[in-house]
């Protein structure tokens, strides 16, 4: 319905509008109407799934997955750690969506988990990333997961990459400390 109510419009503009952008979750579930994504100058997205934020680990890491699959060289994504599935599961996740190319790092949301970055799944999964050189972005808000902590972790692990997602803070104070 929207294509055959977007082309009437375009047939009387005269220009050509961009139509429907998809974020992430858009194009996981309705990848037919990525439409204009190229016209943009995106040449590919990171997706990390929003079951993260629910803690279904593994149900985020397999929507990540099919979105790779289906649009190779266009979608990667980052693999969601949640601690509180267990290290079991953590490491099954990592085991297995690292074989996979088109997963790029590791994901962490510690503030929702009420999990300090010394739980010991983020001390496997932040090992694991220390010891293949990938990526951890991680969501920090305020100071939470504690700045000391990021810094403590980081000065065990030389090869870890840490990106700190939304200035270190979301406030100039703790956006100065990182």
């Amino acid at each position: 319905m929207y294509k055959k109510h977007a082309s009437m419009i375009d047939a009387v503009l005269d220009y050509k509008p961009i139509h429907h952008i998809l974020n992430s979750a858009g194009i996981e579930r309705f990848s037919q109407y990525q439409m204009d994504m190229a016209r943009l100058g995106i040449d590919c997205i990171v997706t990390i799934p929003h079951q993260i934020v629910q803690g279904r680990m593994e149900e985020a890491n397999t929507v990540a997955e099919q979105a790779i699959k289906d649009h190779p060289g266009k979608v990667y994504g980052y693999i969601s750690i949640v601690p509180t599935c267990g290290m079991d599961a953590v490491k099954r996740e990592i085991s297995r969506c690292s074989k996979i190319e088109g997963f790029l790092g590791l994901k962490f949301l510690p503030g929702y988990y009420h999990g300090a970055l010394a739980a010991p799944e983020y001390q496997y999964a932040m090992d694991f990333a220390d010891e293949v050189g990938c990526p951890i972005l991680c969501h920090v808000w305020g100071d939470d997961p504690k700045h000391r902590d990021i810094d403590d972790a980081l000065k065990k692990r030389h090869n870890m990459k840490f990106i700190i997602a939304h200035q270190g803070g979301g406030d100039v104070k703790h956006t100065r400390m990182t």
